[in-house]
C-alpha cells in the first residue's frame, strides 16, 4: 500500500471490523483493512477521502465499483484495539491527500512497514531503522538502536535496547541493558 492513515482518525464508528478495500483507482485488487479506534491525541485526516467506513451507508449491499471499502463484502467485529503498540499515534499519514481522495496508482511504491505492520515513515521519531533493522524502546535523548538486520525491544531512559549483526535484544532496566545479538 502506498498511502496509509497511521492511526489518524477518518470517520466515527461506535464499533470497529475487518473488511477489504480496493485501494487503486488503475487496478480491481482489494486488500484486507482493520478499523481500530484512534488513540487520544490522535489527528482528523481534515480532508475528504473514498476510505470511509460504510457503515453510514443505508444499505451496505449495494456493489461499490471503485476505489474504497467495497460491498458486498463480510465485515466481522474486532474491539478496535489497535494493530501494534506503536506508529498509530495518528499524528501524521504517509502518501499523499489525492491518494485518499481518488486512490493510489498500482504503479506507486509500496511504503515499507516495520515488522510488515506499521509504516516505517509513522514510527516515532526515537525508534532508529538501520540497514533494514529495528529497534523499539529507548527514551528521547537515547533511542533504541539496532544495525544490520538485528532487532531491539525495550530498554529504558538509561540503556536503549541494542542489537548488531542480526540479533536482537529484549527488556533491558535501569540496572542491567538486554541482551546482545551475535
Amino acid at each position: 500500500m502506498p498511502f496509509d492513515p497511521c492511526g489518524m482518525w477518518v470517520d466515527l464508528l461506535r464499533s470497529c471490523y475487518r473488511t477489504t478495500i480496493r485501494p487503486f483507482f488503475d487496478s480491481e485488487i482489494e486488500v484486507p483493512i482493520i478499523w481500530f479506534f484512534a488513540e487520544p491525541g490522535a489527528k482528523y485526516l481534515g480532508f475528504w477521502n473514498r476510505f470511509s467506513s460504510l457503515n453510514w451507508e443505508p444499505d451496505h449491499t449495494e456493489v461499490n465499483p471503485g476505489v474504497g471499502e467495497q460491498n458486498p463484502r463480510p465485515r466481522p467485529y474486532r474491539k478496535g484495539s489497535l494493530p501494534f503498540p506503536i506508529g498509530f499515534e495518528g499524528l501524521r499519514f504517509c502518501g499523499t491527500q489525492k491518494m485518499f481522495e481518488e486512490g493510489a496508482s498500482i504503479l506507486d511504491a509500496a511504503i515499507p512497514r516495520f515488522l510488515g505492520i506499521v509504516p516505517e515513515p509513522c514510527l516515532p521519531e526515537n525508534v532508529i531503522v538501520i540497514a533494514g533493522g529495528y529497534g523499539l524502546g529507548g527514551d528521547d535523548t537515547m533511542p533504541a538502536v539496532t544495525a544490520a538486520g538485528g532487532y531491539g525491544l525495550g530498554g529504558d531512559d538509561t540503556m536503549p535496547a541494542v542489537t548488531a549483526a542480526g540479533g536482537y535484544g529484549l527488556g533491558g532496566d535501569d540496572d542491567i541493558p538486554p541482551p546482545w545479538g551475535r
